[in-house]
């Protein structure tokens, strides 16, 4: 009699869960949805049992499907359209967002141990009011196991921009990290005003005045350093696919100009595959301080690295 009613318990708790579990396999073979750019929709495989046993066979049954509705209108699925397939991921709205990454490395292992990375961002946002950007630099070189550079460095900047007028206003800030320096954080802010004195069909040419101060923390002098900022900016577009820009900034102390830095940077870029957004970038960057606290002055480093335009 125990056996019988365990029996009865295990049919009316077992054929409600099978009916569900029936259900949700039903469910499960229709196609689900992924949104994709080109106006499609992307059809996985329900099977992943089948997909983890035969990876090959599982692939094959990844389709589009015509006439689906597309991303909302301005987004892009940045990944997929440079990969050419779909993986999940953020959606850039292209009319607001633009922006770049950069990687290079090189090495050498035998008679003599190398190696260096190079990786950078950069990003630029319209906001309602001008453009917000934000510029990322990290390099790390070493030999024979003995690191010989580590720096990093972050500027943000956003500029205040009235339609049809070459004047606009802007206020920048950044960070400099660098192990071989004479501090661990040089921290600048300055703001200003910026105008474009030529633009031409390839080439444009500005200049902006500002202050600001900068501060070096864990060093030997980590006072507040009232700065002017003086700085040219040049762009030229040598072709459709070949472009170059130059940047430099002069920053002396205000209350003695024979104190100063002074920064500039340098690039020349390469289209390679200009439907998916590959290039590459042969850039050059020149610090110098005036006030190296024992350690050279100047600091130049170039690198040629593989672009991804986002």
């Amino acid at each position: 009699m125990f056996v019988r009613r365990l029996f009865c318990a295990l049919l009316v708790t077992c054929v409600p869960t099978c009916a569900v579990i029936a259900t949700n396999q039903v469910e499960s073979a229709e196609k689900p949805v992924a949104l994709h750019p080109a106006g499609q929709r992307v059809v996985h495989t329900p099977n992943w049992r089948e997909g983890v046993r035969n990876l090959g066979e599982s692939l094959q049954e990844y389709a589009f499907e015509i006439n689906a509705p597309p991303f909302p209108e301005g987004e892009i699925d940045v990944f997929t359209e440079n990969l050419g397939f779909w993986i999940p991921t953020l959606h850039l709205d292209r009319d607001i967002w633009d922006g770049s990454v950069e990687f290079g490395s090189n090495g050498t292992h035998g008679n003599s141990t190398t190696f260096s990375v190079f990786a950078g961002l950069d990003l630029e946002r319209r906001t309602t009011i001008g453009r917000f950007d934000l510029d990322l630099d990290f390099a790390k070189k070493s030999a024979s196991g003995t690191l010989t550079t580590h720096r990093t460095l972050v500027d943000i900047a956003h500029f205040w921009i009235i339609k049809d007028n070459p004047l606009s206003w802007f206020a920048k800030g950044g960070l400099e990290y660098d192990e071989f320096k004479q501090f661990d954080i040089r921290m600048k802010v300055n703001a200003g005003f910026q105008k474009i004195f030529f633009r031409g069909e390839q080439v444009k040419l500005s200049w902006r005045i500002g202050a600001g101060i900068s501060q070096e923390l864990g060093g030997v002098d980590d006072e507040v350093t009232p700065e002017a900022d003086f700085g040219m900016i040049m762009s030229r577009n040598i072709s459709s696919r070949q472009s170059v820009q130059a940047t430099s900034d002069y920053y002396p102390d205000w209350s003695n100009f024979s104190e100063y830095r002074f920064e500039s940077k340098a690039s020349w870029k390469i289209v390679i595959d200009k439907e998916h957004g590959w290039s590459l970038k042969l850039s050059m960057a020149d610090r110098y301080d005036s006030t190296p606290h024992g350690r050279r002055p100047n600091d130049l480093t170039y690198s040629l690295v593989l672009v991804w335009q986002l």
